[in-house]
């Protein structure tokens, strides 16, 4: 990430990422990012993983047993493959374990829900609990509830988990869009990068991250 989107990650108290679940790519350039600022502050860190399974990563950050994380089932469930449980994000989890007593790691998602808005808001109150202290907390998301806009979808509007957060922190919340400008993904099955993605959807980001080529994540079942 270049200096400057770097010098405005410093001065924000909360930063979302909008991603496109399924790559390899997206979290190995998280993971060096939250590296690379560990050595300067502590911070918080939000995954898209139902809340239910916070008790294993508090266990795992407690003893260092990967026994612990291999209990989420969210890692091990061949019917679960949208990218946010890949072997991608399960391994920068386990990496992040030697910066424990700078980094905390909370799940911040709920169990699926019938209503799309009402699982937005439950997420934005989740993250807002954990804005308790001065830390920085860095959330990622997929790059519809990372938006700060309302989106639209045929007769549906949706209340992004970005927007609300968006209108509670004004100028102490930044969002950044990952870009994926070729390659493929795996979200359930194998696809191709498509423009429609993200065509028009800048404008509901603070910043842009372009990647050039995406490769599919891998499963901890694979």
């Amino acid at each position: 990430m270049n200096s400057n989107l770097i010098s405005r990650i410093k001065q924000s108290r909360v930063i979302l990422f909008g991603e496109l679940h399924g790559t390899k790519e997206i979290p190995k350039i998280l993971l060096k990012l939250f590296r690379r600022l560990s050595k300067e502050y502590p911070f918080n860190l939000c995954l898209e993983i139902p809340s239910k399974y916070q008790r294993y990563i508090n266990r795992f950050f407690d003893t260092g047993n990967e026994k612990y994380l291999l209990m989420i089932d969210f890692f091990n469930d061949k019917n679960q493959m949208d990218g946010r449980n890949s072997l991608e994000y399960y391994n920068l989890i386990k990496i992040l374990y030697v910066l424990k007593d700078k980094i905390n790691i909370y799940c911040i998602d709920v169990n699926k829900l019938k209503n799309q808005n009402d699982r937005e808001k439950l997420m934005a109150n989740n993250i807002m609990k954990i804005l308790n202290s001065n830390k920085k907390t860095f959330v990622i998301l997929g790059n519809i509830h990372a938006s700060k806009n309302k989106i639209s979808f045929n007769s549906l509007e949706i209340i992004p988990t970005g927007y609300i957060l968006h209108n509670k922190l004004k100028d102490k919340i930044i969002n950044i869009l990952f870009v994926c400008e070729n390659g493929s993904f795996l979200n359930i099955k194998e696809k191709k990068i498509n423009e429609e993605y993200f065509k028009g959807f800048e404008k509901n980001f603070d910043y842009v991250y372009k990647i050039k080529k995406v490769t599919p994540c891998s499963f901890l079942f694979s």
